[in-house]
């Protein structure tokens, strides 16, 4: 079996919907409300771990009663130094109130200046046929679409594939990748020529939009040999990215699913960048 190499190379500023909710801020410190008094903590010491934190040195649950005053820290331990029972509830609300400010806002699908079909119907584990590209159309309709719009690739009743060589977005245009469409890119190298990815971006304001699957084809056979892309990688040879910004400002990746790059499945080259939700998928 081929040896096969796949290389990443991303960049990504993202907004992750986690636990910490994409904050770059510690969460509030516990803080109970402090039992008074003095005295053997005895029964009421486990109750001074209820809300401490690590900040109960003081018999900071809410009931705890001398845990650490003048007495003797009782089953508690070190005076509210557990985790009680509500005290995650003490430690301030939802740590998603202090998200970083700076964090950009979730990118929005810019408005298709031209919706391009779909020419086949993709079969699962079978490259599509390459006698006929939809490079032309595709260029073509990029070509023609206004600045802050994009070219939206569409199903077209049981057809849901496109196959292209190297496109180009010109500045301010996007290419927006519908659900359920697969846009593969050819495994010919004549087609690719000389060019350094499958799609390129130099302008401003361009953007590659899902929730779509762009594939390279990077582990299948190469026309006209029985090597892949990976194969030529691994032996010093050298192929196309999937997506390759140079000079380009304001970026945007949101949500596309990139699958088997011939090389890298992003080169990142832009002052100014957004990348948001995407999926790579290579073995």
């Amino acid at each position: 079996m081929s040896r096969r190499f796949s290389y990443l190379f991303v960049v990504m500023a993202l907004s992750l919907a986690s636990a910490a909710c994409g904050t770059n801020e510690a969460p509030p410190p516990a803080t109970g409300s402090g039992g008074s008094g003095l005295g053997n903590a005895g029964a009421s010491g486990a109750a001074g771990s209820g809300a401490g934190g690590a900040v109960g040195a003081a018999g900071s649950g809410p009931g705890g009663s001398g845990a650490a005053g003048t007495g003797v820290a009782g089953a508690s331990g070190a005076a509210g130094n557990g985790a009680g029972a509500g005290g995650l509830a003490a430690a301030g609300g939802n740590p998603c109130a202090t998200i970083d400010s700076t964090l950009p806002a979730e990118p929005t699908i810019p408005k298709a200046c031209a919706m391009v079909t779909a020419s086949f119907a993709v079969t699962a584990g079978t490259p599509p046929d390459e006698s006929n590209l939809d490079t032309s159309r595709i260029q073509t309709a990029l070509n023609a679409c206004a600045a802050g719009q994009s070219v939206e690739l569409t199903v077209s009743g049981s057809s849901n594939g496109f196959i292209t060589g190297p496109v180009h977005l010109p500045t301010g245009v996007s290419l927006t990748v519908d659900s359920g469409v697969t846009l593969f890119g050819t495994r010919d190298p004549n087609v690719y020529n000389q060019a350094a990815a499958l799609i390129s971006v130099s302008g401003a304001n361009s953007g590659i939009y899902g929730p779509g699957i762009i594939d390279g084809q990077g582990g299948e056979p190469q026309i006209g040999s029985t090597m892949s892309s990976w194969d030529i990688n691994g032996g010093g040879g050298d192929n196309p990215s999937i997506i390759r910004t140079q000079g380009a400002t304001n970026f945007t990746l949101y949500k596309i699913v990139l699958h088997n790059a011939p090389k890298f499945h992003v080169q990142l080259g832009a002052a100014g960048f957004v990348v948001w939700g995407i999926t790579i998928k290579t073995p």
